[in-house]
């Protein structure tokens, strides 16, 4: 059945297409996506292909390896259900040919080039899942080439000086740098956010449910890499007498391993560009082009705070609270926009710290997020796929998966948003609600959008609204 499937649509992925065919081949079947394997290294030389398929999908029975032009010795499989590590030896240059048969049924060939690896901005299979998903739509070089100008990268150097930089020299470090991007996608990907709540009651799926009923709750953040488990909130009435006893009963609130995890290919590609998008509108600098116009697309990432507060002790960001809790600001600390997203508030600094360092500390200081560039993207994660209180995060509105109540419903958003405009909504709708794009802000969101989504190989969903007119806050 291989040599059958070796045909001719699997000799020109082979001989024409070959850093393409491995990231998204349109060979494999439903449910399977594969991660290139780029290296470059001795002429013979042992190294991980590493593919994922849905739950109960595959068993190593159903994967063959073959070669074309390089001699392969499969030595073991590691892993198994979703992600799949087959450790080979192969022939440098050469190719590898994975022949996945689905009990019998169903079988694809999937050819990988094993290239020099700066041929392809020197990107190397990874077994993290989340981290595969990234590296298979964003090389490094695409990266580089997205975001030239990054804040202490060398493009970023060459502006100086500048007249929001006087210190420029000072910044000695790639801040938005792909690998302290992909250093936190890892991080990330093992936590999870989860609510309990006591005395067997299962608030959540109860059709009177409302946020009152938050006093019986208790949130914590789960590492699964770890084991450890830190208690962000709990309800003044979580751990009453009469409830003390009962059973608990648990909600995953968000799972940051699901960061472009969609079946879809273009649905990951239409996350990360919105993701891109909206983080490029909040720290690009338009050099002499105009605002999102395509001149200024290589702006990205210029800035890593807010500037009209830069070395400020006090700023308006400092009266919010979470279900109830307070944190209260520390005096002498600005709470102003860092980081990707620019993360503001001191209640989103306190629980992004708990969340990640598992305490307050970015409350007390909250400028040790632009002390850290892993941090930093670590906090844009933190807030595209989590948004404490009873707003969606901007995954849920890109990717469909979130229901819209009445009270949202009522004031202009679809039942199941699946969105870029929506996106908007979340980040910034009390200002940027209600527009088309001929507001300035809107349309240089729109217009990253377009533009990300066309160098990364995807498309709008068909009748995608990319600004927020007619739609409200509701929280």
């Amino acid at each position: 059945m291989k040599n059958k499937l070796l045909t001719a649509a699997g000799l020109f992925c082979l001989s024409f297409a070959l850093t393409t065919c491995g990231r998204d081949s349109p060979l494999l079947p439903d449910g399977i996506t594969w991660q290139p394997v780029p290296y470059g290294g001795p002429p013979t030389t042992a190294i991980n292909l590493i593919f994922s398929s849905d739950p109960g999908d595959l068993s190593a029975g159903d994967i063959i390896i073959d070669s074309a032009g390089g001699a392969v010795t499969r030595t073991g499989f590691s892993g198994g259900g979703t992600l799949w590590v087959v450790g080979i030896t192969v022939q440098n240059p050469g190719y590898v040919s994975v022949n996945i048969d689905r009990q019998g049924i169903e079988s694809r060939v999937q050819a990988v080039r094993v290239a020099d690896e700066t041929e392809n901005g020197g990107d190397v299979g990874d077994n993290n899942p989340a981290v595969a998903r990234f590296q298979r739509y964003m090389s490094r070089q695409t990266f580089e080439e997205m975001f030239p100008r990054r804040n202490g990268s060398p493009g970023w150097r060459a502006e100086m000086p500048h007249p929001h930089f006087p210190d420029w020299q000072n910044f000695t470090d790639d801040y938005f740098s792909y690998d302290n991007l992909l250093e936190a996608i890892r991080f990330m990907s093992n936590l999870e956010v989860r609510e309990y709540s006591r005395g067997g009651l299962d608030l959540w799926n109860s059709p009177t449910h409302n946020q009152w009923d938050e006093w019986n709750t208790e949130t914590r953040v789960l590492n699964r890499a770890t084991g450890g488990t830190v208690i962000i909130r709990t309800g003044s009435e979580f751990n009453a007498p009469h409830l003390a006893g009962g059973t608990l009963v648990g909600r995953t609130v968000v799972n940051f391993g699901n960061f472009l995890n969609h079946a879809s290919p273009n649905d990951r590609i239409r996350e990360l560009a919105a993701f891109f998008a909206n983080a490029s509108h909040e720290t690009s600098a338009s050099g002499a082009a105009a605002p999102g116009s395509t001149a200024e697309l290589g702006w990205s990432f210029f800035y890593k705070e807010e500037i009209a507060y830069r070395g400020a002790t006090s700023s308006p960001y400092n009266q919010y609270e979470y279900l109830g809790v307070t944190f209260p600001p520390v005096p002498g600390q600005s709470y102003h926009g860092r980081g990707p997203f620019q993360l503001s508030w001191n209640t989103n600094y306190a629980l992004f710290s708990m969340t990640v360092l598992g305490n307050r500390d970015l409350l007390n200081r909250p400028a040790t997020l632009l002390e850290d560039g892993v941090l930093g993207w670590k906090s844009a994660i933190w807030f595209w796929m989590h948004q404490p209180g009873y707003r969606p995060s901007m995954h849920q509105v890109i990717s469909g998966n979130w229901s819209a109540p009445q009270q949202a419903i009522a004031r202009g958003w679809s039942a199941n948003p699946a969105d870029f405009g929506y996106t908007i909504m979340v980040i910034n709708g009390g200002l940027e609600g209600n527009l088309t794009e001929a507001d300035g802000r809107i349309a240089r969101r729109a217009a990253y959008y377009r533009a990300f989504l066309a160098r990364l190989g995807g498309n709008p969903r068909p009748g995608e609204r990319l600004h927020t007119a007619g739609v409200s806050t509701f929280w």
